[in-house]
């Protein structure tokens, strides 16, 4: 197969490949410009091939469009057929007419729907799905009384963002990571910079497995108390006071002293 000059690279691409780690980046991109160009596929694992799988049914339909173009002329009842042939072509009816803007449009959306459509082989859990409407309920429901806005709607970006973080940590951490955000004071607004988290925030790359690993849990500070007796700095000192005294009293030695000093410095602090 002959080697194209240039291919179609389209902007859902970009959102894909925009959620996934940066280390995963390099390979997706060499991987699709490979495929794209000499139709060679790259050995990948993980992320980066959960991602190339998505896109490349529309990679696939670049190179089923430029080998038709490649076949020695256009097909009956083309405008470009009817110059070489009149006698025998007829105009063909256009029984489903449809505007350019259209075709653009549904063009666009089978692209988005495509890149959706994520799944990993390698893993042992097989191919993973989720239902994002399902998932959006789940995280509104637990946002309803937080500083954390509630969404309105699963964008292509975000279900994207999603996969990529599901094929990463699994399934059950999708849950955990929402759980997490919700419970977490800091981030509903309760840090001293007033910071407030967001569906898209919680679910970038770098932010979800801090969530996931309780990084903005709330922890419970444990006052520093005294050991000894008393809470305030006279009871301690009367406590001291009272330790030297009684061991003067039962006949320390001189060479003694010195580890009474020491421990009553220790208890005064």
């Amino acid at each position: 197969m002959k080697d194209r000059k240039y291919f179609a690279f389209f902007a859902s691409f970009f959102d894909a490949i925009d959620e996934c780690p940066l280390e995963c980046q390099r390979d997706i991109y060499r991987a699709i410009a490979l495929y794209g160009i000499r139709h060679e596929e790259m050995p990948l694992t993980g992320v980066a091939k959960a991602i190339f799988i998505s896109l490349k049914p529309v990679l696939d339909n670049g190179w089923k469009q430029y080998n038709n173009g490649n076949k020695g002329g256009a097909p009956t009842g083309n405008k470009n057929a009817a110059k070489e042939n009149p006698k025998t072509t007829q105009k063909q009816p256009n029984n489903n007419p449809k505007t350019t803007k259209e075709k653009i449009e549904n063009k666009k959306e089978t692209i988005e729907d495509t890149t959706v459509s994520m799944s990993s082989p390698d893993d042992a859990q097989g191919a993973y799905s989720i239902d994002f409407d399902n998932l959006m309920h789940y995280f509104n429901s637990k946002m309803q009384t937080k500083a954390i806005a509630t969404i309105t709607k699963m964008t292509p970006k975000r279900k994207n963002a999603v996969n990529a973080r599901m094929v990463e940590y699994g399934k059950e951490a999708i849950q955990t990571v929402i759980d997490n955000a919700a419970d977490s004071t800091f981030l509903n607004g309760g840090g001293d910079n007033g910071f407030v988290a967001s569906f898209d925030w919680i679910f970038r790359p770098n932010n979800f497995p801090k969530v996931l690993e309780g990084n903005y849990a709330n922890h419970t500070r444990q006052k520093k108390t005294y050991n000894g007796s008393g809470s305030t700095p006279e009871e301690r000192m009367n406590h001291a006071a009272e330790l030297i005294m009684r061991l003067s009293q039962e006949g320390v030695e001189s060479d003694d002293d010195d580890d009474v000093q020491i421990e009553s410095h220790s208890e005064l602090t």
